[in-house]
């Protein structure tokens, strides 16, 4: 007798021509064995064999997301099986030709095939600025969503290893997002997004603005250097000499009221030198209460200081002199500062 592919583990009837009935024991069958999964870790789309005894009775191959394998060859030991677009990591389950279900004992390691990975991207970028993403499998990526939810619409060139992509207008700060048209995603590390239009009274863009006088003394001050700019083609640079010295703004005619903003904002690039050094703010010659910033060598960053905690938290509304006054007694360093205003 040839036992039926969907048999199922139960007492065996036989009937005779007399049209009697008997029964034997239950009926024991052999159930698949699997013995190893190559290789352990493997992408979307890609093959894996499975080794064991009697793999011929599998009828599924079924994984973690509940997607099928399509299998690509299949014998007594050997199961050949392709892994689905869909597939996650995880144990497998085995279905037999008659309903018999088993799982794995082993994990499959299971990465998207078309899934971008990020290796580098800017920390910060200004909203209209070309940034550029690099890592692999760039050429997955379909959408690119900013901070905010704020998608791109303009792109410059993509290969596998590179993504160039115009930050948005209305872009905020955090994580950016790469998205396939599979639906898969993928995020990178934060980006502070600076839009220069949410500053306001601003005391320096790409020069002085307004009636400040160069009340610094020191180490040499350019105003508008062109050898780092974060925003418009200059910034003012400051060659500190360790001796405390400051680049310093003085209102000659009156003050500027900053009664109506939260923060004093602006943007440091830390130049020569300047590695673990640190520079204070003190307004308004109020030198007891210095509030001092790190400056990171060879990166821009954005400061943003509560005017609320400026010369221990007794500001006034109305300032007439600001300065920056660099770290002493360690030798010169370089420094440069951008778009310095309010928010």
């Amino acid at each position: 007798v040839i036992v039926p592919m969907n048999a199922s583990e139960d007492i065996v009837t036989l009937n005779t021509v007399a049209k009697t009935t008997t029964s034997t024991d239950p009926l024991e069958l052999i159930d698949p064995v699997v013995n190893t999964i190559n290789p352990a870790s493997v992408e979307t789309n890609a093959d894996i064999t499975i080794n064991g005894v009697d793999l011929d009775l599998i009828s599924k191959v079924i994984f973690p997301d509940g997607s099928e394998g399509q299998f690509v060859s299949q014998s007594e030991t050997e199961l050949m099986v392709t892994v689905p677009l869909t597939a996650t990591s995880g144990k497998l389950y085995f279905m037999t030709v008659n309903s018999y279900e088993f799982e794995s004992t082993s994990e499959l390691d299971v990465q998207p095939a078309d899934l971008p990975i990020i290796n580098s991207i800017p920390a910060i970028a200004a909203v209209g600025d070309k940034i550029t993403i690099e890592g692999e499998k760039m050429q997955f990526a379909t959408e690119v969503i900013f901070g905010g939810g704020v998608s791109a619409t303009k792109f410059g060139l993509k290969s596998e290893t590179f993504l160039e992509v115009y930050v948005p207008s209305t872009a905020e700060d955090g994580a950016i997002m790469l998205k396939t048209d599979l639906g898969l995603s993928t995020e990178s590390s934060p980006v502070n997004i600076i839009n220069p239009e949410s500053y306001g009274a601003l005391i320096y863009d790409d020069a002085v603005v307004g009636n400040w006088g160069d009340w610094g003394w020191g180490g040499a001050t350019v105003w508008s250097s062109d050898e780092q700019a974060f925003i418009g083609s200059s910034a003012a640079k400051k060659t500190y000499d360790g001796s405390w010295d400051a680049i310093r703004w003085h209102h000659n005619s009156s003050n500027i009221d900053v009664s109506g903003y939260t923060n004093f904002v602006f943007l440091v690039y830390g130049g020569a030198g300047s590695g673990g050094k640190f520079v204070q703010l003190v307004v308004d010659e109020q030198w007891g209460t210095p509030y001092a910033f790190d400056v990171a060598e060879g990166k821009w960053t954005e400061v943003i200081i509560p005017i609320a905690d400026i010369n221990g938290g007794s500001s006034t509304s109305a300032w007439t002199d600001i300065l920056f006054q660099g770290e002493g007694g360690g030798g010169s360093f370089e420094v440069y500062f951008d778009h310095i205003g309010f928010k």
